[in-house]
């Protein structure tokens, strides 16, 4: 992925390309390396790219929802216990699985 021609201070990788992103950046986060994937590049100031990831954050804040958690509630038990499968295996499945063990899922498939 040539990214000389872009010229915005960030950008927003579709799932098929989440893995080359994360390659190509110059830096990486740590949770985008522990996820494999970046799902979002921000230019930095002396040129370059930064990899993110921001689904897990998503998935996290979806789940609060749909468990009736409260919003600023800590995340790490509202899966506690539980078993998740994860259909899909691009970086968004490898987003939501870590979110999943993030929230304390006691087995992700």
């Amino acid at each position: 992925m040539n990214t000389a021609h872009l010229h915005a201070q960030s950008r927003v990788v579709i799932a098929t390309l989440q893995g080359q992103a994360l390659a190509l950046a110059g830096e990486k986060d740590p949770i985008a390396q522990r996820i494999g994937a970046s799902n979002t590049l921000v230019r930095q100031p002396g040129g370059g790219w930064k990899a993110l990831n921001t689904d897990w954050v998503g998935v996290t804040s979806a789940l609060k929802l749909a468990l009736g958690a409260d919003s600023d509630a800590n995340h790490k038990a509202l899966l506690a216990g539980k078993t998740v499968l994860v259909v899909g295996c691009g970086g968004a499945g490898q987003a939501i699985a870590f979110a999943s063990v993030e929230c304390g899922a006691q087995k992700v498939g």
